[in-house]
């Protein structure tokens, strides 16, 4: 049975610092996770940021779906770890020679942007396992499979489950703006989406505008730019935001709105 780890108790306001920065319950769960065992809050920050950034700009381009990624993690008495568990997508095949090949670069591009950047304090894995179909999600049912498969790899290797992250962008946006407004934004024509309604992004994995307007909000990017087309909202530079994230002071900035939000 999968070691389900038990939140901290939560603030009486029933808000903290994770529930105000990310709409994922996983992400929520893997940040308190880190504070509970020692890490600070800079460190703990530093190493989810680049989840969401690794998820959004790597793995779902490369993947092309909204595969769910489990996320555990091995207890502090036998040396922290992190794990975050990615399934794979039937029409890549890891027995595939192209799907082989995806997988590494996947993994290749983690250890770069991920795991790297944190080793000096923190040890984090990824792992490319196969599921049965469908790996990702489109009913509830299959959610629910989805999740009591990652839980029940999470038992086996003896690690504390923290959780399945999927990518819900809606919940996302309701951390960079007052939550009621969110439905309301989402369904009024914008000018950003050639006057249609920002909510007809969210079904479609491979739409970056809707993921990018988060992302500069999540890390006090530049919003907009002028040109003679008009305003525009530039593309996410992957690179350059990884920067950004890393040298970002946690105690300022959009971390320091987070914990006032």
């Amino acid at each position: 049975m999968a070691r389900h780890y038990k939140q901290p108790p939560a603030p009486a306001s029933d808000h903290d610092v994770w529930n105000n920065t990310w709409g994922d319950p996983a992400l929520q769960a893997l940040g308190r996770y880190l504070v509970a065992h020692d890490l600070t809050e800079e460190q703990a920050a530093l190493t989810v940021e680049p989840v969401w950034l690794f998820y959004s700009y790597i793995a779902l381009p490369m993947l092309r779906d909204r595969l769910p990624m489990g996320i555990a993690a091995q207890p502090a008495a036998t040396g922290l770890v992190i794990y975050f568990f990615l399934p794979n997508d039937a029409r890549e095949p890891l027995g595939d020679a192209n799907g082989r090949l995806v997988y590494e670069s996947v993994q290749a591009a983690f250890t770069e942007r991920l795991a790297a950047p944190v080793a000096t304090y923190l040890p984090v894995r990824l792992e490319l396992i196969v599921m049965d179909p469908p790996a990702a999600p489109t009913t509830t049912d299959d959610a629910r499979h989805v999740e009591q498969a990652m839980r029940a790899l999470a038992g086996f290797k003896q690690l504390d489950y923290l959780g399945t992250f999927k990518d819900d962008l809606e919940a996302e946006l309701k951390t960079v703006m007052e939550p009621d407004l969110a439905p309301l934004w989402l369904r009024t024509p914008n000018s950003l989406f050639g006057w249609g309604k920002p909510i007809d992004a969210l079904a479609d994995p491979h739409d970056r505008l809707l993921r990018d307007i988060i992302t500069r909000a999540k890390f006090d990017l530049p919003r907009l730019m002028k040109s003679a087309a008009g305003v525009q909202l530039p593309l996410i530079d992957v690179t350059e935001t990884w920067k950004h994230a890393r040298r970002r002071d946690p105690r300022a900035g959009s971390f320091a709105s987070y914990r006032e939000g």
